[in-house]
């Protein structure tokens, strides 16, 4: 599946948020990120893992550690389709 499945119903909005912050500030450029989220990925485990070094974030290890293991998809009333331009 790709990253944007994951990110769309594997995150809630909040982490969304924070994912995307990491991803820009601790992992790769800002223009990689729509990429990102088009390619194809095995596991939630597998996209969050590759977006940024989890250590180097605020959250740290722990945090990202419990979401990229999640098995259930969070509630639909905290998620949103993503559209370009707008990833909240």
């Amino acid at each position: 599946m790709t990253g944007e499945h994951y990110y769309n119903t594997y995150l809630t909005r909040e982490e969304r948020f924070k994912f995307r912050y990491n991803f820009l500030n601790y992992g790769k450029t800002p223009g990689q990120f729509d990429f990102y989220l088009a390619s194809e990925f095995n596991s939630s485990f597998e996209f969050i893992s590759n977006g940024f070094m989890w250590s180097e974030t605020p959250e740290g290890n722990d945090y990202w550690f419990h979401i990229s293991n999640r098995t259930t998809q969070v509630d639909k009333k905290e998620t949103r389709v993503l559209t370009p331009y707008k990833f909240i």
